[in-house]
């Protein structure tokens, strides 16, 4: 006769339950192990094979275990690794760009801060770098060097995304770069603004004001926002049935200068409003508008988006687009965190909606 350990409290396969799940968190039983048979599991722990079943079953519902048929139970989890025995686990954050040109950008410092609190309350830890190279297939040190249990990617080209998620779990935050006009589709987990919506409904207020003539200047368009937002003006003008009229659209440099929106404001019939793709472009507008004589919002109706700290402050004040950055990034790091640790294969969008911000620089069109 077997004799078989009954403990005090608890069930009689808790202590092999608890074993087994140590092992696949910690990494002692990696993914796609198989687990002991169930005969030694029996053997070992003084219990029943149904009580191994039993717990087997309970490791499987909580998605650490799975069934493959006529082969045996294997590891099915790709939890957060642990680094150094330090217990914690380190999340990257990764953007593209000149790092001075992005650590003082209001926009990055509102994702970085939600990046922060959302990880605090998690309990990881954030590592942060830049790529102001813009290669496409390079590894980042942190996922070479196999720092970090996942990445965060700010306006990477979707070739790095791509390349990145066969070494660890990422999520685009933000936008991404399309390197060619053919990759106008994500192929990933992002979390964004919802850029058609939120230049529609701002396109559905001018357009309450009476504005039938709107132009639309952004840069490139090799950004997933800039592109969501013209895409969205392009969308207006067909639910209103508005001629979209090409010369009153106007695509500046990454960084544009009055000089650059100039040509959309000298024209003899101009546009009574001019949306921009970004609160930068529109700020640029304005002082443009200055410089040629053109009195806003009197003469012309200008919007912009993202509410930067200076659209307040603007003369006249910008009526614009608010997204909370604080909030996307906080969204980015859950489902990250889902993807390590739930290896969730389905291909997310999560998208914010936008506030309208109507301020002084909106106004009906002059009379004829």
């Amino acid at each position: 006769m077997t004799k078989r350990l009954r403990r005090a409290g608890g069930r009689v396969f808790d202590p092999m339950k608890e074993m087994i799940k140590r092992q696949v968190e910690m990494g002692e039983l990696g993914q796609g192990e198989a687990i002991m048979a169930e005969r030694k599991l029996a053997e070992a722990f003084s219990i029943s094979r149904e009580s191994v079943r039993r717990g087997l079953r309970e490791l499987i519902e909580e998605g650490l275990l799975k069934v493959v048929p006529a082969k045996g139970v294997f590891v099915d989890y790709q939890g957060p690794r642990r680094h150094g025995g330090r217990g914690t686990s380190t999340l990257g954050y990764v953007f593209w760009g000149a790092p001075a040109s992005v650590l003082h950008n209001p926009f990055f410092e509102g994702l970085v801060r939600g990046v922060e609190q959302e990880l605090r309350d998690k309990g990881f830890h954030l590592m942060v770098a830049s790529d102001p190279s813009g290669g496409t297939t390079r590894l980042p040190l942190m996922v070479k060097d196999k720092k970090v249990d996942g990445v965060l990617l700010e306006g990477a080209p979707v070739e790095t995304y791509r390349h990145i998620e066969q070494f660890v779990p990422a999520v685009g935050i933000s936008n991404y770069i399309l390197i060619n006009g053919a990759e106008a589709q994500h192929t990933g987990d992002i979390v964004c603004p919802d850029n058609q919506r939120a230049i529609m409904s701002l396109f559905a207020y001018l357009h309450e004001l009476g504005h039938r003539k709107v132009g639309f200047i952004t840069p490139p368009l090799d950004h997933s926002s800039f592109l969501g937002r013209f895409e969205g003006y392009q969308l207006a003008h067909h639910r209103y049935g508005l001629p979209l009229r090409q010369e009153y659209i106007i695509h500046t440099p990454g960084n544009p200068d009055p000089d650059s929106v100039m040509p959309i404001l000298e024209r003899a019939d101009r546009p009574t409003a001019i949306m921009c793709a970004n609160d930068f472009t529109a700020l640029v507008l304005l002082r443009a508008a200055r410089k040629a004589g053109i009195a806003v919002p009197e003469q012309l109706s200008v919007t912009g988006f993202d509410d930067l700290d200076q659209a307040a402050g603007a003369k006249p004040p910008l009526t614009t687009v608010r997204v909370s950055t604080v909030e996307m990034g906080r969204l980015a790091v859950r489902r990250l965190i889902e993807k390590i640790e739930r290896r969730d294969p389905d291909e997310v969008q999560i998208q914010i909606q936008g506030e309208l911000v109507l301020r002084g620089s909106c106004a009906p069109p002059a009379a004829a």
